[in-house]
């Protein structure tokens, strides 16, 4: 029992400068949960955000690897069989006969690949103008590839 008067509760001035609100006692002084956090649910659906997002990057950049690889290989295939037909214009340099018709392969390197070169020359209805028709295939792991690029021209006597 307590003497009439009296209560149990501390006097302010026992307080020693402590504030009692209910922010300054903790979370759950107000009996609620914490408002500090994410909650498991929030965390889940953050993680596959981020996961969806990261499989997309990732296959996009993959994509754009092989866009790269495969332009590369066009452009150096493409100087390829313009080195080619280069070669053929200054062999006519030395000859006035025209350039032989037929069929003719040859194995080539550039760019640290192995090309094979398919040339094949056709007459035309002028005697000394033959078609040139170039074709230029990739060699991976012994097998032929391609064509990769295809170039026609005209080569005359001059």
């Amino acid at each position: 029992m307590t003497p009439p008067g009296q209560s149990w509760e501390r006097p302010p001035a026992a307080n020693h400068g402590l504030e009692t609100t209910p922010a300054a006692a903790g979370p759950f002084a107000a009996g609620g949960r914490s408002h500090r956090g994410f909650t498991l649910v929030e965390v889940l659906v953050a993680l596959v955000v981020f996961a969806v997002l990261g499989f997309s990057v990732t296959s996009r950049i993959g994509s754009v690897v092989d866009q790269t690889y495969s332009l590369e290989r066009r452009t150096v295939a493409h100087w390829v069989g313009q080195n080619h037909l280069n070669r053929l214009r200054l062999s006519r340099r030395t000859t006035d006969e025209p350039l032989p018709t037929g069929e003719e392969r040859e194995r080539v390197q550039m760019a640290g690949r192995e090309w094979v070169v398919e040339t094949v020359v056709l007459e035309t209805t002028y005697p000394l103008l033959r078609r040139v028709e170039v074709s230029v295939l990739a060699v991976t792991e012994g097998d032929e590839v391609g064509p990769v690029d295809t170039i026609t021209a005209f080569v005359g006597r001059y």
